[in-house]
């Protein structure tokens, strides 16, 4: 979450309105513009997280494969010009310390309220695919775990930790 809230901050810092898709998607206009990954390994008495991002920084559309122009864009195909790399790397990591400061002194219910207002997925109906299930309903809310929060038609909620997110129009 702490990735999602920078990367979002960064693109709009150019007066873009970057939104985040449950899980690790980032969006303009409903086309996504990039990706986060993450890997955490604990062996017992140490945490650490390996926080991957990939933007769209500089791509033309007429760039993207056929397959994906509809749906992927670029932060200079939104704003119409070209972004200095390293301007948009320090802007990035910025606000990943501002943060990650953040979490860091415990002010997890701020990154969280953040993030919701950030998201482009709560308040619509969503399908999710995990390994063994599919579930359709309303994304409805994000838990602290990160798990989203799923109303389906028959009024129950389910917690889904991590699966394919599609927006459904």
């Amino acid at each position: 979450m702490v990735a999602g809230v920078a990367v979002s901050r960064a693109i709009s810092s150019y007066g873009i309105d970057a939104r985040i898709k449950w899980s690790n998607d980032i969006l303009i206009h409903d086309k996504k513009v990039g990706g986060i990954l993450t890997e955490v390994d604990m062996d017992g008495t140490r945490e650490d997280c390996i926080v991957g991002i990939g933007i769209n920084l500089n791509v033309a559309q007429s760039e993207f494969p056929e397959e994906i122009r509809d749906i992927a864009t670029s932060v200079m195909a939104e704003l119409g010009e070209e972004i200095p790399q390293e301007e948009f790397i320090c802007r990035l990591l910025d606000e990943f310390e501002n943060v990650y400061d953040r979490f860091r002194a415990e002010a997890f219910d701020e990154i969280m309220d953040e993030w919701r207002r950030r998201s482009s997925t709560i308040g619509k109906l969503v399908r999710i695919r995990t390994v063994g299930s599919t579930f359709e309903g309303e994304a409805v809310g994000i838990d602290r775990e990160g798990a989203l929060i799923l109303e389906l038609t028959n009024g129950s909620l389910v917690k889904v930790v991590s699966g394919e997110c599609t927006h459904l129009w």
